[in-house]
């Protein structure tokens, strides 16, 4: 388990552009991840992370600000599932 104590390496590709970045902004969300029901889902999931260490929740403003290297940003999507 030492071995993967920092993690492990993962290549995700060549950096974006900030033109690239701001236009994935701009898309926005999917359509499914826009409904009532989604967004008490995410707000409890996020909650979660950032309570838990995994993330950290930032505003536009200051990432734009600060434009961090490797940063990619993917629309946030919802996939109904029973139960």
């Amino acid at each position: 388990m030492k071995q993967w104590r920092h993690g492990i390496k993962v290549d995700c590709g060549p950096d974006w552009s900030w033109d690239v970045i701001e236009a994935a902004i701009k898309r926005g969300p999917h359509p499914m991840a826009c409904t009532f029901n989604a967004h008490d889902l995410f707000k409890e999931d996020i909650a979660y992370q950032v309570t838990a260490g995994f993330s950290k929740v930032m505003l536009w403003e200051d990432v734009r600000r600060l434009r961090p290297q490797n940063l990619k940003v993917s629309p946030v999507a919802l996939i109904p599932q029973v139960g």
